[in-house]
């Protein structure tokens, strides 16, 4: 459902849902470059765990997934929390379509310690709305997709390709974060943060961070520090 539409000066991003929506529905959030759009899904919202089982497609009709409640083999549906981790077949997820993860506490959560992650696309996927993601796990994830996403990253790593997009990151200390493409809001970090692509918000380097804007690195919203370097 279209619900506000305007012109095109620039796309807005990172759009989430954080009331309560009514007994039996769930409400997720997008924009598109006019208009922004109210997703309502029937039902309670599915937890679902990426096995890739089929093949590496992240769309709304493979059964690439686990039910958490059931067990059994599901599709992803727009709204559902998605759980990816070492158990995996597939550690390269090809995002089809757009996808719309839920937007109500951790949509996307990630505990990779012996594989490494890749989101890409094949087509024309995106990752939209305001989700968050909570990265754990030593090893890392890569993003070489469009995503709205909020990451916390805790553990491990995240690489921005230079066609990747991300909505905001926050990384903890021991934690790499590296930026080639687009950040479309803040990055703020509390260990080793390198930026050579563009970053929309600001770049903040907070306690015992090290922050490093490298040759052809663009920060739209300024520098800060918060004990950092």
């Amino acid at each position: 459902i279209p619900v506000i539409h305007f012109v095109r000066f620039f796309t807005p991003h990172n759009l989430g849902w954080n009331g309560v929506a009514p007994v039996g529905l769930n409400v997720v959030i997008s924009a598109s470059a006019d208009s922004v759009f109210v997703t309502l899904t029937t039902g309670a919202p599915k937890t679902v765990r990426w096995v890739g089982n089929v093949n590496s497609v992240w769309d709304t009709t493979t059964k690439n997934w686990i039910d958490t409640a059931t067990g059994l083999s599901t599709n992803f549906n727009i709204g559902d929390q998605v759980v990816f981790d070492d158990t995996a077949s597939q550690f390269t997820v090809d995002v089809q379509g757009d996808i719309l993860p839920s937007q109500a506490g951790t949509g996307i959560a990630m505990t990779n310690d012996t594989h490494a992650y890749t989101f890409t696309t094949t087509g024309a996927g995106r990752l939209l709305g305001g989700t968050a993601l909570a990265k754990q796990g030593a090893n890392s994830l890569v993003v070489d997709v469009y995503s709205e996403f909020a990451a916390a990253l805790s553990q491990g790593s995240i690489t921005n390709t230079s066609l990747g997009t991300i909505g905001a990151v926050q990384a903890a200390a021991g934690t790499t974060f590296a930026n080639l493409g687009t950040v479309l809001g803040n990055v703020g970090s509390s260990s080793i943060a390198v930026n050579t692509g563009t970053i929309v918000g600001g770049l903040t380097a907070k306690t015992s961070g090290f922050m490093t804007n490298d040759d052809g690195g663009t920060v739209k919203g300024g520098l800060g520090t918060e004990s950092g370097s």
